[in-house]
């Protein structure tokens, strides 16, 4: 889609007038001839040129003279007869009639107007350059690149205070190159045109004097041949960062190229697509849902193994490990499932085998289903382990093919299937590029859905660190602490708290890319770890992680000192936190093995340090965690590192988890005399819990009319009013709604006055589906609500906040507040 294309009233007036402005000047040109050989014809009627009379030289010829001086004018050359030549007593100076006089005038303006028209493009161009690159002395960075990722990615830089040059091939009319200019100017910087990789590109941008270059042409090979051009124009910038479409390439290609591969060398690669991918496994915690609902590990079924489907198998394999539940599984749905099944097997054939040969316990290998997602019934797939099991329960779907009409298409039916109890209740998550630049897109009108769209340019942008300084900045500083731990616990292991226990872990630039790349990845998983160790925080981002207190800590490197003594082997009397850094550590060793093996490292054969191979990919350590020996407390040291780390300035706060239930039913038909909310403890000491777990009530699935419940009326508003109170407490990190059936309207808009009573205080709002497939009456999980007995009074509710109290007695401006679907807004 051309930058025109929304606007083509104006881009029709703007070609019309180019025409004619053409047309009027071509007409201008053949008048100044007209007249300024009219005016030499009636000025060489008076003179000699030649010493001849003019009216004895033919007419043709003194034409022809008189029209070749009449070009001769745009020139600046007035060439007049010589009135003192042959006639002495001719006059010195002869008279112009006003036809020469006007043509003389004129012709010289046209002659400036063409050589400014000739020139406009490259001055402006030079002008413009001059200006912006004195733009309040800002940091410069070069994106190559002005499509729909190009563009956003300079209009982030943009608000980051950069400054920006685009350089990128405008197809289309001079028309689109202007409005491409024009739009590169609106958003604050400044686009060269033409090719990417040409020199005379690149030096317009000033390359040379650029912090960083970016890469995003969606195309792989060009975007290597104008990173190629950048090193070879600018061999001192060090700072080039490519987005490529596949995410395989980003995460192969640079083990490659330091391993002597042509393409990639000096280039950071960077996939936008796994990174949309990475945002949501760490937002949507299928491992709290699957611990949650019971299940013994988490099951993801993807439907559509393209790109993302792949980066989402990977992500899944390494970020849904939990102490407590087994190894992830994951099974794809495709319409060419042994093509799939071959792709993966070429790049990491270890995770296809079972259990034993990879060292993990309980591992089941992905599984790949041939179906079509135009025909196939979701309800009847075969997801069973073996034949004559039972089916493992799916704790998430994504559809994730390369086409988002098919994908929504599938997802309706998906919805449909699940909506209906013909399958357990399960989020789904659709993936939506959307054509028109990549913005997110949401799929329904409610903050809370059932289905949910993923894997937009914004997904990616918000979740990548492809933009800051420095991308590793948070992996390099977790590496410098799991040397310092690593120290540490040498020192506690000798007993000699001054002793320097030189580590043996090799600084960041040492590190192969493979280690980088595993480094990483232990970064993205390590909230996992800190849930394993039974911690709970506030986490504006994806990449928070807290700052654990002193005592805390001190509790936690005191569990482990005592497991180093005893050769991190199990304690019959081990202390809680002792057992809970065990299993940590237990499973950090599983996540490891399955990291490895997906970059396609095998198990060596034997568990010596002299089997290691790095050019063959073997490594003695892909065993089982009772196999090793001493090496386990290398899994230990990374936790110890985390129990010290800072992600940031100011990083939230770590407490030990809480969790609270509360259960709410519903009683008479107008919904409010006989509804009941039960509850682990008072309303009072909800603030001590750092999660809330609301049972929602069923509702009347039969006939959704029926459902009497109003949530605007008690005891739910005095719900929403302490949630408010305990959201401001500051320590509430997480509000968990569990829907025991598909939700009818009324239960949805409960559901969203409750999740928005917390919002804006930092609290993560986490909906689970928990029906069973069949509509069986008790939900999956709802074994501690079954137990609550406590039920709160009227007076126990906390009072509400003055300036919503206040509100209240203001019916429009409450109706404001509390918009008709339900959803709680609080007042800033």
């Amino acid at each position: 889609m051309s930058l025109n294309s929304q606007r083509p009233g104006r881009v029709r007036r703007g070609l019309l007038f180019r025409q004619w402005l053409w047309l009027c000047s071509i007409l201008f040109v053949v008048v100044i001839l007209c007249l300024g050989t009219a005016g030499y014809m009636e000025v060489w009627g008076h003179a000699f040129w030649t010493g001849e009379p003019w009216k004895s030289r033919p007419d043709g010829v003194a034409l022809l003279d008189s029209f070749y001086k009449a070009v001769q004018l745009f020139g600046l050359n007035l060439e007049l007869p010589d009135a003192a030549g042959a006639d002495p007593t001719a006059p010195a100076q002869v008279r112009l009639p006003w036809t020469l006089e006007v043509a003389r005038m004129f012709a010289p303006g046209v002659l400036i107007a063409a050589v400014v028209k000739l020139l406009a493009n490259d001055f402006g161009l030079w002008v413009q350059r001059r200006l912006h690159t004195r733009r309040a002395n800002a940091p410069r960075d070069v994106v190559i690149g002005f499509g729909p990722v190009g563009r956003e990615i300079g209009r982030r830089l943009l608000r980051r205070g950069r400054a920006v040059t685009w350089i990128d091939r405008v197809e289309g009319s001079d028309e689109d190159i202007r409005e491409a200019r024009e739009a590169a100017e609106r958003m604050g910087g400044f686009l060269v045109t033409g090719d990417p990789s040409g020199r005379r590109q690149l030096r317009a941008a000033r390359i040379r004097r650029a912090a960083r270059v970016y890469v995003a042409l969606g195309d792989e090979l060009a975007g290597f041949d104008a990173a190629e051009a950048v090193q070879a124009a600018a061999p001192r910038l060090r700072d080039i960062r490519m987005f490529t479409e596949n995410p395989v390439v980003a995460t192969t290609l640079s083990t490659a190229a330091s391993a002597g591969f042509a393409t990639g060398r000096g280039v950071e690669l960077f996939n936008l697509r796994a990174e949309a991918v990475r945002r949501l496994v760490l937002t949507a915690r299928w491992d709290r849902t699957a611990m949650l609902l019971g299940q013994d590990r988490v099951h993801l079924v993807i439907a559509g193994f393209g790109w993302q489907g792949e980066a989402l198998l990977e992500e899944t394999l390494t970020l849904s490990n939990r102490a407590g539940l087994k190894p992830p599984l994951v099974t794809v749905i495709d319409t060419d499932a042994e093509a799939a099944r071959s792709r993966f097997t070429r790049r990491s054939p270890a995770l296809l085998s079972d259990a034993n040969a990879l060292g993990v316990h309980d591992w089941l290998p992905p599984r790949f289903v041939t179906a079509d997602l135009e025909t196939v019934d979701f309800a009847s797939l075969d997801l069973r382990e073996a034949e004559g099991q039972a089916a493992i329960p799916v704790t998430a779907w994504a559809i994730s093919t390369g086409d988002d009409d098919l994908n929504l298409r599938a997802a309706l039916a998906l919805q449909a299937a699940i909506q209906t109890c013909r399958l357990d209740g399960a989020p789904i998550h659709v993936r939506v590029w959307a054509g028109h630049g990549g913005e997110a897109h949401a799929l329904g009108t409610d903050g809370i859905t059932l289905s949910t769209a993923f894997g937009s340019l914004d997904d990616g942008l918000d979740q990548t660190t492809a933009l800051d300084g420095d991308p590793d900045r948070l992996s390099k500083a977790l590496h410098r602490a799991y040397e310092a731990a690593q120290e540490d616990l040498k020192r506690a292991e000798a007993g000699d708290a001054d002793g320097d226990g030189g580590p043996d872990v090799p600084d960041w630039n040492g590190l192969s890319e493979s280690k980088k790349t595993a480094n990483r990845r232990a970064h993205r998983h390590a909230a996992m770890k800190l849930a394993d160790l039974g911690m709970d925080w506030r986490a504006s981002g994806a990449w928070d992680l807290p700052l654990f207190s002193a005592e805390d800590a001190a509790r936690f490197s005191e569990a482990q000192n005592g497991l180093a003594r005893h050769g991190f082997a199990d304690i019959a009397a081990a202390t809680t936190d002792a057992t809970l850094f065990l299993s940590a550590m237990r499973n950090e060793h599983d996540r490891w093995v399955i990291d490895r093996a997906l970059d396609g490292w095998r198990h060596a054969g034997s568990t010596e340090a002299s089997a290691r191979d790095e050019t063959r990919m073997l490594h003695e350590n892909m065993v089982a965690w009772e196999k090793l020996g001493t090496v386990r407390q290398n899994d230990g040291v990374l936790l110890r590192a985390l129990l010290s780390f800072r992600s940031g300035n100011r990083p939230p706060a770590a407490f030990p988890s809480k969790v609270i239930h509360v259960a709410l039913s519903y009683g008479d038909a107008s919904g409010a005399a006989g509804a009941v909310v039960r509850a682990e403890a008072p309303p009072r000491e909800w603030a001590t819990a750092t999660e809330l777990r609301i049972l929602l009530p069923q509702g009347d699935r039969a006939r959704p009319e029926n459902t009497r419940l109003d949530p605007d009326t008690y005891p739910y508003l005095q719900l929403a009013d302490t949630l408010i109170a305990v959201a401001r407490a500051g320590r509430l990190c997480r509000l968990t709604l569990l829907f025991p059936a598909p939700p009818v309207p009324k239960i949805l808009a409960l559901a969203n006055t409750l999740a928005g009573a917390v919002a804006g205080h930092g609290v993560t709002v986490h909906p689970v589906w928990a029906w069973n497939a069949g509509g069986g009456a008790e939900p999956r999980g709802g074994e501690p609500f079954a137990r609550l007995q406590y039920e709160i009074e009227p007076s126990q509710w906390l009072p509400p906040d003055p300036v919503i109290a206040r509100l209240r007695h203001d019916t429009a401006v409450w109706g404001r507040v509390l918009p008709p679907r339900g959803g709680l807004k609080t007042p800033e």
